[in-house]
C-alpha cells in the first residue's frame, strides 16, 4: 500500500484504482463526520485548555501589539477605512475581485488547452453583471481596458449576474505580458497585478490586499496586440 492510500486509509475511506480515476476525471474525498466545535476544549475547562494568548483567556485587548504602536494595527479592534474601497471611489469605478480561476491553477497550465479555450481572443474572461456593462456600453465579447493610477491591461468581457453590480472579476494567473502601446504602458492578455496594490495589509501582518483595489472599465477600440508571451525574447 503506498504512502497516499494509507493515508486515506487511516482517515476511513478508499482511494480509486488509477484507471478508474483517470476514467472518472476526479475523486471527492469524504467530508469528515466529526463535529467541531471552536473553542470547545477552552469553554469546558478554561485553566486546563488556556489559550494561546497572553493571559490564556479570549481578550479584547493585546498589550503586545498597542505596545507596537502601528498606526494601522492598534491593540484593540476598530474600524479603518481601507486605503481604497467603494465607500470612497469616485462615481463607475469598480471593485476588483481577482479569484482563483477555473480552468489552471494559479498560472499553471496557463498555456494548456482548457485555459487558452476559455479566453477571449487570446485574453483572459473578466466577468461583469449585465446591467453594469450595458450602462458602460459593453457587450459580451468586447475587449475591455481595465485601469487605475497603477496600471492598465486588457481582457474579454463574459456577464455573470450572480455579481454585484459594483464588483468586476478578473481571475489571476493569466501570463503577465506588459508592452508598450500607442507609447504607453499595458498589460495586454489580462493579468491584475498590473492593477492591484503592492502595499501589506498592516505594519503588523504585511498580507495580501490583492482585493482591495478600484478600477475603471471601458472598452478597447483599438487594435488589438498580439500577445508575446509565446515568443523567446527580443535581444
Amino acid at each position: 500500500m503506498g504512502a497516499r492510500a494509507k493515508t486515506a486509509d487511516a482517515h476511513g475511506f478508499a482511494l480509486p484504482a488509477f484507471e478508474i480515476f483517470k476514467e472518472e476525471g476526479r475523486f471527492d474525498i469524504p467530508d469528515a463526520e466529526e463535529v467541531r466545535i471552536a473553542l470547545s476544549a477552552f469553554a469546558a475547562d478554561p485553566q486546563g485548555a488556556p489559550l494561546a494568548t497572553e493571559s490564556g483567556r479570549i481578550t479584547l485587548f493585546n498589550e503586545k501589539i498597542a505596545a507596537m504602536d502601528l498606526a494601522d494595527c492598534p491593540g484593540h479592534p476598530t474600524w479603518i477605512p481601507p486605503v481604497e474601497w467603494l465607500g470612497d471611489a469616485e462615481p463607475g469605478m469598480l471593485q476588483l475581485v481577482s479569484g482563483q480561476p477555473d480552468t489552471r491553477l494559479h498560472s499553471q497550465n496557463d498555456r494548456g488547452a482548457e485555459s487558452l479555450a476559455d479566453k477571449i481572443k487570446g485574453r483572459e474572461a473578466a466577468y461583469l453583471h449585465p446591467d453594469t456593462a450595458r450602462a458602460k456600453g459593453l457587450c459580451e465579447g468586447d475587449i475591455i481596458l481595465l485601469s487605475n493610477e497603477r496600471g492598465r491591461c486588457l481582457a474579454g468581457l463574459r456577464f455573470d449576474d450572480g455579481l454585484r453590480p459594483d464588483c468586476i472579476f478578473l481571475p489571476t494567473g493569466a501570463w503577465y505580458d506588459p508592452q508598450i502601446v500607442d507609447g504607453a504602458p499595458l498589460e495586454v492578455h489580462g493579468n491584475p497585478n498590473a492593477l492591484t496594490i503592492d502595499k501589506g495589509s498592516s505594519g503588523l501582518s504585511q498580507g495580501n490586499i490583492a482585493h482591495t483595489c478600484l478600477v475603471r472599465v471601458e472598452k478597447w477600440d483599438r487594435h488589438l496586440p498580439p500577445l508575446s508571451i509565446d515568443r523567446p525574447p527580443i535581444g
